[in-house]
């Protein structure tokens, strides 16, 4: 509904910025068709930010659970890949709001995945995966080098008999 959709009201606060939002099909389970992995995700949207010229302004990103590693991950491509057009994303980047972002996974995704119902992208949020561990280690060690400023936030109400994210993988460690 539009009256709860908060990137309306920071528009309503904040005249002077532009508000992107980024929808895009997270599958959960293996049945659905849009099951892209994270890295091949974040390389996508890197993608369409640069081909949207975003990266000749000031970024802020706010992102929610698999929107949080996709942001990191595009960070990191950013930063990695060569290209002036690629760096550009990571160059405007000026801080990243985590909300319940699973940095180290979830053990939901564990469960899905032991049960044989995960997609590829939720099999690949399961707790101490080794590519989100190296993803995390990448981003605590090279935001505050860059610039960016970090905030996360956690869920506090599970949803069924847990919480999705717990408390400690929403927190990116980033001192």
């Amino acid at each position: 509904h539009p009256s709860t959709f908060w990137p309306r009201w920071l528009a309503e606060d904040f005249t002077d910025i532009q508000i992107w939002v980024l929808r895009y099909g997270a599958a959960k389970f293996w049945f659905e068709a849009v099951a892209m992995a994270l890295p091949d995700r974040a390389t996508s949207v890197l993608s369409y930010l640069t081909n949207n010229e975003l990266g000749q302004r000031d970024l802020l990103f706010v992102a929610h659970s698999l929107g949080g590693l996709v942001v990191k991950q595009m960070l990191a491509n950013s930063k990695t890949l060569a290209g002036g057009r690629l760096e550009a994303i990571a160059a405007a980047t000026r801080g990243v709001v985590f909300l319940a972002t699973p940095h180290t996974g979830s053990n939901v995704a564990v469960v899905a995945s032991r049960l044989g119902i995960a997609s590829k992208a939720t099999a690949g949020l399961q707790t101490d995966d080794p590519w989100l561990r190296w993803l995390n280690d990448w981003y605590r060690n090279n935001a505050r080098r860059l610039g960016w400023e970090t905030r996360a936030f956690y869920e506090t109400l599970p949803m069924g008999p847990s919480l999705v994210v717990s408390n400690s993988s929403a927190d990116p460690h980033v001192e």
